[in-house]
């Protein structure tokens, strides 16, 4: 790595979810959003940055920050084991499955540079 990029180094961590959204699910997928996991994110360590989908597939996109990176997954597997959350998700999805797959990318923030609301 080089001089420029170490001296960017770390500022804040972040994680890209990507849903692979079941076709007519994603009206539940946002009903689960905005009724169970928004007010419970916070607790687990979890702060939405926000959330977007794509014009022509059913995928939705979530940025969500973290104290550290390392803090992620154990953020992540804190919430989904909350049996508010289990709880919850069973009743609104009543047996269907919403979401085909979901994919993690993590991310770091640059020191120096934009990470969310900033243009070059």
């Amino acid at each position: 790595m080089n001089d420029t990029i170490t001296q960017l180094a770390t500022v804040g961590a972040y994680d890209l979810r990507i849903y692979d959204v079941h076709e007519g699910e994603m009206e539940t997928l946002l009903q689960v959003l905005a009724e169970l996991a928004l007010p419970m994110m916070p607790e687990h360590g979890i702060e939405p940055v926000g959330f977007w989908t794509e014009e022509t597939a059913d995928r939705l996109f979530q940025i969500s920050s973290h104290s550290r990176l390392e803090d992620v997954q154990s953020n992540w597997d804190s919430f989904h084991a909350d049996p508010r959350w289990q709880e919850g998700l069973a009743r609104i999805r009543q047996d269907r499955v919403i979401v085909k797959k979901v994919e993690t990318v993590l991310l770091r923030g640059l020191d120096g540079l934009p990470s969310a609301g900033g243009y070059l």
